[in-house]
């Protein structure tokens, strides 16, 4: 085992653990394991040692959505630009944060996204057709209301639609 000493374009030395004797026929190789101890690691983090036989550090695991999300069901039969409510008001000084909508209506029409201000914000609109089963609205941003302390509301363009909405959602400073 030997040491090579390496000097970067920046000026700075890095030092490299080898196998090998250098040669053509036994080259150098760096070694990628981490002996018993603790290690530095440009002076800033410190990995612990790995267990004898361990050969990474850490693993690849999905945790899962990283807040906790709620899912509130609706259903109603809607007056034309009446809006209903989809989520409930967040806790204090806290915003809605839309995930995904799941919707379906048994009549053609236009839904938009609003909020419950004076003066509503839409968010999103979308035209919806009877025809066209569950539709399944999954924003690759999600939705925050702009506003502190307002849950989101949906309006359709025409009476008499029977709406059912899973809303699944989060709220957040």
């Amino acid at each position: 085992m030997a040491t090579i000493q390496l000097l970067l374009a920046d000026g700075t030395t890095k030092y490299f653990k080898v196998t090998g004797s250098g040669t053509a026929g036994d080259p150098y190789m760096t070694t990628n394991t981490i002996e018993a101890g603790t290690v530095s690691v440009d002076n800033t983090v410190t990995v612990d040692a790995l267990p004898s036989g361990a050969n990474m550090i850490g693993g690849v695991k999905d945790a899962g959505f990283y807040k906790t999300v709620t899912t509130t069901y609706t259903t109603t039969t809607t007056t034309a630009n009446t809006a209903f409510d989809i989520t409930p008001i967040p806790a204090t000084g806290e915003k809605v944060v839309l995930v995904d909508l799941l919707i379906s209506v048994n009549t053609n029409c236009l839904l938009l996204l609003k909020d419950n201000n004076a003066t509503p914000a839409t968010y999103l609109g979308t035209y919806m057709t009877a025809s066209s089963g569950v539709d399944a609205i999954i924003p690759r941003a999600h939705i925050k209301c702009a506003t502190a302390n307002k849950k989101f509301q949906l309006v359709t363009s025409t009476s008499s639609v029977t709406v059912q909405v899973t809303a699944n959602w989060y709220s957040e400073a």
